[in-house]
């Protein structure tokens, strides 16, 4: 998202204004993606919206292990990873590729 990776840059009080007249703010945003993006951006070549994108995609594959290990705890391997597929291929699952929360 523009707005997280504008946060990375350059932190927050960034405010726009629409055609409408209404004022939108960059505090309706959390700071732990920004704050990611920005320390992966400064270890690693990644520009901030690679690093969004790696952050993005490594808490994907963290929260599919957790599906995973909740299934497989409760009902056994085979169910843990069903669980994970199924989450993977939900129809909103694509979200979990983007840079945004």
């Amino acid at each position: 998202s523009v707005w997280y990776q504008r946060i990375a840059e350059h932190g927050y009080r960034y405010t726009v204004t629409l055609p409408d007249g209404s004022v939108h703010s960059d505090l309706a945003f959390f700071p732990l993606l920004p704050a990611l993006e920005r320390a992966v951006s400064a270890v690693t070549p990644l520009t901030l919206g690679g690093a969004g994108l790696l952050v993005a995609w490594t808490a994907g594959l963290l929260a599919a292990w957790g599906i995973f290990a909740v299934g497989s705890q409760l009902r056994g391997r085979r169910t843990g990873v069903v669980l994970a597929a199924l989450w993977g291929v939900y129809p909103t699952a694509f979200v979990q590729s983007m840079a945004y929360t």
